[in-house]
């Protein structure tokens, strides 16, 4: 099974690397027509991969669509069907984040000429983020029954979402991960063509080409929890899965310069997305032994797309609304939010719920309990104010905590203790198996609230997490930082607001 897997990847790597060293060398502004050409030659690279899915699977080679025991599950018509409706049901539901991500590069004000490169780069880091959560929700899916309700629940929640049209924000400042970055790591305020490192005053820096990928990764991880979990609707084989996601990524991603320009008619689109997300919540919710044909669900993938383009031509005229209220009108705009709201409230229950589970465990075992305790009540201190009173008085005490646990590891362990630690605890789930009944699925589950929670102690005690955690992490400047620098890796408030960019040459993206 290895073969085909690396076939994959190296037909994929080829087709990025031929199109950003060869077809878009001179980084030039894409035209809308120059888009449609290279997309229709993604296409019918697709198309011919197809063929070759029809007979590899037809022939079994390398043993594709057999079970461990030799026995099929997959034939060549099959896997044929599967991936063509797969890939269409991607291709339709990334159609959402074309708005997304051109609010993203409005934000950061990137030039025409740079966009296409970012997007590319960008492909590579969203095929292995859609291939990790497609094989572990294929694994969960495969193990746990209760996993497909849970899935069928988020798609709901996203076909809901996509009938809350709004205008699309991107404020860096907001996102939690690119703080994080320009707190650490210097980031140049200007471009540097583009390249997304550069040396500044004698030393590497990133460049806010980067930070701009940085963001469109993290939005395309969230979409990711949309068009996985409707992929696996389709086709659990995940040969397929991830083959059709690379493959309309690719497509999606050469149509942006065109679809850019067509966020009106997407918004109308999206209603006929939302009734196919709706559709794949209820098969991914039925029993394997109540199959549906893969045929009916290509005439549904296709008949939902439909629907949506035919929405859009009815409502060409551009509404002074479009930004603020579904296309559905007000009721429904009310409708889907009022839902949304109840249903955050619900999770955000419990998410914080299962956290304090976590700290309770840890608290009995390896790992800083109380710590948790507090980032629990945080979470859901965001909807309920019984937590965020509770989180006022017990600050005191989770600081304490921290302060007095990361004291006490300096004075009695050595930063090497990490290593054998958190080995023998590995050792130790990964052996449950031999002795008990417990799958190795299952250890590996348990194990990591337990490697979470020594990672974390580690990082208090030794990597200077408690001065963050307890509120002192400006009482020593990051490393680098010298007085009175402004860089944004040198202060918190620079850090936070990350101010739009503005390139040395080309057009801005407003």
């Amino acid at each position: 099974m290895a073969i085909p897997w690396l076939f994959l990847a190296g037909l994929l790597l080829l087709l990025v690397v031929v199109d950003l060293l060869v077809v878009h060398r001179a980084r030039m502004a894409q035209h809308p027509a120059r888009a449609f050409a290279t997309a229709a030659i993604y296409l019918t690279v697709a198309a011919t991969f197809a063929i070759g899915l029809h007979w590899a699977y037809g022939t079994h080679w390398h043993d594709l669509g057999r079970y461990p025991d030799g026995s099929i599950h997959t034939e060549g018509n099959a896997a044929l069907l599967q991936f063509l409706t797969a890939l269409l049901l991607a291709l339709a539901l990334d159609l959402d984040s074309v708005l997304v991500i051109s609010a993203i590069f409005g934000q950061f004000q990137t030039p025409l000429r740079l966009q296409r490169r970012v997007l590319l780069w960008g492909v590579l880091v969203a095929i292995c983020t859609r291939g990790l959560l497609a094989g572990s929700l294929g694994l969960l899916l495969m193990h746990f029954e209760w996993v497909r309700f849970v899935l069928a629940g988020l798609l709901v929640l996203a076909a809901l979402r996509m009938l809350l049209v709004r205008q699309e924000t991107a404020d860096p400042s907001k996102n939690a991960v690119l703080r994080l970055i320009t707190r650490f790591l210097p980031v140049t305020k200007r471009l540097h063509g583009s390249s997304f490192f550069t040396m500044d005053k004698g030393r590497a820096a990133i460049t806010p080409l980067l930070l701009t990928l940085v963001v469109i990764e993290i939005a395309d991880a969230l979409f990711a929890l949309d068009s996985v979990p409707a992929v696996l609707s389709v086709t659990r084989e995940p040969f397929i899965v991830v083959a059709a996601m690379a493959f309309a990524l690719l497509i999606s991603r050469s149509l942006y310069p065109a679809l850019s320009l067509l966020t009106g008619w997407i918004r109308y689109v999206k209603v006929g997305l939302a009734v196919l997300l709706v559709y794949s919540a209820v098969k991914v919710s039925l029993p394997e032994h109540v199959p549906i044909p893969v045929w009916s669900s290509f005439i549904v993938v296709t008949g939902c797309v439909l629907v949506g383009i035919f929405f859009a031509l009815l409502a060409r005229r551009e509404d002074q609304r479009a930004s603020t209220v579904s296309p559905l009108g007000e009721d429904a705009d009310r409708l889907a939010r009022a839902t949304l709201r109840h249903t955050r409230r619900v999770i955000i229950l419990v998410v914080g719920g299962t956290t304090l589970a976590i700290g309770a465990f840890m608290m009995i075992g390896p790992g800083p309990g109380i710590p948790i305790f507090f980032i629990a009540l945080a979470i859901l201190g965001t909807e309920f104010a019984w937590a965020r009173r509770l989180m006022e008085r017990s600050k005191g005490v989770a600081i304490g905590a921290a302060r007095s646990t990361a004291e006490a590891a300096r004075r009695r362990f050595k930063p090497w203790i990490l290593i054998p630690k958190i080995g023998l605890s590995m050792a130790f789930f990964v052996s449950l198996p031999f002795w008990t009944p417990m799958p190795m699925y299952g250890a590996i589950l348990a194990a990591l609230p337990v490697l979470f929670g020594q990672s974390f102690w580690g990082w208090l005690a030794f990597g200077g997490g408690d001065r963050y955690f307890t509120g002192d992490a400006d009482a020593k400047p990051p490393k680098g930082a010298t007085e009175g620098d402004t860089s944004p890796a040198s202060t918190r408030d620079n850090a936070v607001a990350v101010p739009p960019p503005q390139p040395p040459d080309g057009p801005a993206v407003r």
